[in-house]
């Protein structure tokens, strides 16, 4: 467990998200993934269980802005 130590706002990350040639990293997003507990319940591609929705094409269907305000919600 970690500390909280921010509440971020969507409002905050409005410039990363609007600035197309940020690209993600897979390795560090994988391990955010994982130590943020997402895993215990969504699945991406064949791991994790499908308890939750499916997470493999979300970026496909929802804007980085939906898919953050999920997250922060």
């Amino acid at each position: 467990s970690r500390p909280l130590v921010r509440k971020w706002t969507l409002d905050e990350y409005t410039s990363a998200l609007n600035d197309p040639a940020r690209t993600g990293d897979p390795e560090q997003g994988a391990a955010v993934f994982r130590e943020a507990l997402c895993i215990r319940c969504h699945r991406v591609g064949a791991r994790g269980p499908a308890v939750g929705p499916d997470l493999s094409q979300v970026a496909s269907r929802f804007s980085r802005r939906d898919i953050l305000a999920s997250i922060l919600s």
